[in-house]
C-alpha cells in the first residue's frame, strides 16, 4: 500500500468532514438550503472516497424528537406452539407475496398478535422457504429492533419469531436530531475503523447503503437485565446496506 498517497487521502478527507460538520452546525442555525445541498455533495464525496455509495435519497430536513418510553412484552409460548402445530401442510402452496401474508396474518390473529401498531414490512425467499417480516411502527415511526418474523415452509408457519416492544408514551421533552449527513459521517468512521485490521493487500469491501430511515431504537444486542419490565428508545438514524445489513447510529445532538 502507499501509505504516502494513503495519508493525503485521509487528510482531504478530514478537511472535507471539517467543512461537512461546520456546514451542517450553520444550516441547524440559519436554515439556509444551498448550505444544505453543498453539505450533502461534500459528505458524498467524502463516503465515496472511502468506497461507501449511497444509492438512495438522503433526508435533508431534521426536527426535535422526545425519547419513547417502552414495555416488553411476552407472548403466550404455549399458545403460540398450539397455533403452529394446527396447520396442516399444503404442499401445492404457492409462494407469492399476497399468499404468504394472507397465510402469517391469520397465524398471528390466532396468537393474539393484534396491535395497532403491527404492520407487515417485507418477505424474501429463504433456501426452501420463505422470511415474512412484521414491523412495529408508532405514529409512523418505525420502532427498532422491535417485530416478528415467519418463517414459511410448504403452506405452513413453521417458526414464529417474535420480539414486541409496546409504545407507552413520549418523554416530556424535545432534543435536536443530527442531520442525516453528520449520521453519515459516523457510519463511515466505523467503517473506517473496522477496516483497521486488514490486510494492507487487501481491499475494504464496497459499501453500497441502501435505505436510510429515522426510527426509535432500543439496543437490545445484550438483552434487558433481570425484572427489567420497561425501557426507553432514543432516535436513530438506521442504515441499510450490503444486502440487507442494518447499522444504527444515536441521532440525537451530544453537542446541544
Amino acid at each position: 500500500m502507499d501509505w504516502t498517497k494513503a495519508k493525503n487521502i485521509l487528510i482531504v478527507a478530514l478537511l472535507l468532514t471539517d467543512f461537512i460538520l461546520g456546514g451542517l452546525f450553520y444550516f441547524q442555525h440559519t436554515g439556509d438550503e444551498g448550505t444544505q445541498e453543498s453539505v450533502i455533495e461534500a459528505t458524498i464525496e467524502v463516503l465515496e472516497n472511502h468506497n461507501i455509495f449511497v444509492d438512495t435519497e438522503i433526508p435533508e430536513k431534521t426536527r426535535r424528537m422526545p425519547v419513547l418510553f417502552v414495555k416488553y412484552d411476552e407472548e403466550d409460548e404455549d399458545l403460540v406452539r398450539s397455533v403452529l402445530s394446527r396447520q396442516a401442510k399444503n404442499d401445492s402452496f404457492t409462494m407469492t407475496e399476497q399468499n404468504l401474508k394472507t397465510l402469517c396474518d391469520r397465524i398471528l390473529r390466532e396468537c393474539g398478535f393484534t396491535e395497532e401498531t403491527l404492520v407487515y414490512d417485507s418477505w424474501r425467499m429463504d433456501g426452501d422457504g420463505a422470511e415474512v417480516v412484521y414491523k412495529n411502527i408508532y405514529n409512523g415511526i418505525p420502532v427498532e429492533e422491535s417485530g416478528i418474523r415467519c418463517r414459511v415452509e410448504k403452506g405452513e408457519v413453521v417458526r414464529l419469531d417474535r420480539l414486541w416492544l409496546t409504545p407507552t408514551g413520549y418523554g416530556k421533552t424535545k432534543q435536536r436530531v443530527i442531520q442525516s449527513s453528520e449520521a453519515l459521517i459516523q457510519f463511515m468512521s466505523e467503517r473506517v475503523k473496522e477496516n483497521e485490521n486488514i490486510g494492507e493487500d487487501e481491499i475494504p469491501e464496497e459499501i453500497h447503503i441502501t435505505k436510510i430511515d429515522l426510527v426509535y431504537w432500543l439496543d437490545l444486542s445484550v438483552g434487558p437485565s433481570d425484572g427489567v419490565t420497561e425501557d426507553t428508545a432514543v432516535p436513530a438514524w438506521r442504515f441499510t446496506y450490503n444486502d440487507g445489513k442494518v447499522t444504527f447510529i444515536d441521532a440525537y445532538d451530544q453537542q446541544q
